[in-house]
């Protein structure tokens, strides 16, 4: 019945509107309209909004609106952005002829609209960026997705009769399984760290020097193709993601990378780089004006945007307004702790309760008596501050463990003066080790702290280096390994559990239950399930 509707309005526009045997330069009419991308879940229904954009317009049926238009010469277009679509009608005929085909358009959309149930889409790392994006920023925007009007000079007489028709394309409103979150989950998808920058209102100058930052950031020395960037302009900023990508335990270094980068210590408003790409960027533009579909997707959605004109000649480079960081790892369990346990050391950097710039370590050493003795002495005659109350003790199985509080920039100070008490017991019991390496000792190390547990792993790195190792056969957390762990040999599991409780509560102990998991060859994760055992 729709379709009828439709198919009915356009033979009767066709029939009232004579047909102009001379089109002139004047008889040109341009309509553009903008959407702002709608979501479902987190997830952009962008690509559901184009099929049903182009599907509307499609040449294949007979009688349709794509055959009439093609029939005047008139053409159309769709352009997408990271934050729109846009559907161009180009109409090569007489203003009032042209002003009746744009309203069949809008009519026919808005029917489309009402018929149309959007899909749920899983949401990629994109969306949930732009998502957080979203929430931080003042929310000036009306809760469903904006949909603008652009028109041309020759088209202008129909603004009031076509705007009245824009309510009736609303999007549906976005919905969203909860609250944006700085943490991300994308499975199968390589772990990311995404620096954003923010400038606070969508001008030329906050776009072009966005680009300009995100064109030398892939270009910096050691990127190796794991250096990326996006650049999204949304009604109330202009935001660059700086997106670097690598392994899990070496993500740390890309992060650094990132960060350092956008600390902009060099100056880019006084560089000659700047000068050049600001100029290139003038002329790119200014040719794309000349072009009738760029320029009036251009022009159209700098309306969109609410965008001044762009008719600077020169520009002045703007530093960020704020700077935020997001992390995207393929499994939740990563943004709680990373773990190795196919090296020397094992290392493991957990997220835990802490104070905000304290980190909790913990040493597990099982191996020759007499050189855990003498490490013993060295602990306790050591006057580095960085170790300063430290304490140690030997459990019932033999293990040595060892554990300190120490502040976030003296972590790997405090890693190395422990190697070097290490090296030195080792030595004082007649062996000479080659460097960072301990014959006969099996170690763990764990840091908790409230820092992302990647970043948390690189201190450990540079603090304890590791060598490779084979990794071992996991073991499964059971009771019997839960009593050995917690010193109970014999206890029920309703004493196991309130042990736990008491060890899990600080930092502290859960450093040191870990490093003991460590050395039994179990992996953190069954840190998850140990419920289920009592």
């Amino acid at each position: 019945m729709i379709r009828r509707l439709v198919l009915a309005w356009l033979f009767l526009v066709a029939v009232a509107v004579p047909v102009s045997a001379l089109q002139t330069s004047g008889d040109l009419s341009v309509c553009v309209l903008t959407f702002e991308l709608p979501s479902r879940e987190g997830g952009s229904l962008a690509p559901d909004l184009r099929s049903l954009l182009e599907d509307g317009l499609a040449t294949a049926t007979d009688p349709s609106l794509g055959r009439f238009l093609l029939s005047r010469g008139a053409t159309w277009r769709t352009l997408e952005t990271p934050t729109t679509l846009q559907l161009g009608l180009f109409l090569p005929m007489p203003p009032a002829e042209a002003e009746e085909i744009a309203t069949v358009l809008c009519k026919h959309l808005s029917f489309r609209l009402a018929a149309t149930r959007f899909p749920s889409r899983p949401a990629t790392w994109v969306d949930g960026t732009l998502q957080y994006c979203r929430h931080l920023l003042p929310q000036t925007t009306p809760a469903t997705p904006r949909v603008t009007l652009w028109l041309n000079p020759s088209l202008q007489g129909a603004r009031k009769k076509l705007g009245e028709l824009l309510p009736s394309l609303a999007l549906p409103a976005p919905t969203s399984p909860a609250t944006p979150s700085a943490d991300l989950v994308c499975p199968n998808l390589e772990p990311r760290v995404i620096h954003l920058a923010l400038w606070n209102e969508p001008t030329p100058e906050d776009i072009v020097s966005a680009r300009f930052l995100g064109e030398r950031f892939v270009r910096l020395p050691g990127a190796r193709g794991s250096l990326s960037f996006d650049l999204w302009t949304l009604p109330q900023a202009v935001v660059l993601a700086l997106v670097a990508t690598g392994p899990i335990d070496s993500l740390w270094e890309r992060d650094a990378l990132a960060a350092d980068f956008l600390r902009l210590t060099d100056d880019p408003a006084s560089s000659a780089a700047w000068t050049g790409f600001a100029a290139q960027c003038v002329r790119v533009h200014q040719n794309e004006l000349l072009d009738l579909e760029k320029g009036s997707f251009l022009e159209a959605w700098f309306d969109h945007m609410g965008i001044g004109e762009f008719t600077q000649e020169r520009f002045a480079f703007r530093r960020p307004d704020r700077i935020e960081r997001l992390v995207c790892l393929p499994n939740p369990l990563q943004h709680r702790f990373t773990a190795r346990l196919d090296s020397r050391p094992r290392l493991a950097a957990l997220s835990g309760p802490a104070p905000s710039d304290t980190l909790e370590v913990s040493i597990a050493l099982r191996g020759k008596a007499s050189v855990l003795a003498r490490l013993a002495r060295s602990i306790d005659q050591v006057a580095a501050p960085e170790l300063s109350g430290s304490t140690h003790e030997t459990t019932p199985q033999g293990l040595f463990l060892w554990r300190w509080s120490v502040r976030r920039p003296g972590l790997t100070y405090s890693l190395s003066l422990a190697r070097s008490l290490l090296t030195a017991a080792l030595k004082l019991d007649g062996t000479t080790p080659p460097p960072d390496e301990f014959p006969g000792l099996d170690i763990a190390v764990v840091a908790v702290g409230s820092c992302r547990p990647f970043e948390l792993f690189g201190l450990l790195q540079q603090g304890w280096p590791q060598r490779p190792a084979p990794a071992p056969a996991p073991r499964i957390l059971d009771l019997d390994s839960l009593r050995s762990i917690l010193d109970l040999p014999a206890a029920p599991p309703g004493a196991l559990r309130g042990r736990w409780t008491i060890q899990t509560a600080t930092g502290s102990g859960l450093a040191r239950l870990v490093a003991r998991l460590l050395l039994d060859d179990i992996p953190p994760e069954s840190l998850e399930s140990v419920s289920r055992l009592f």
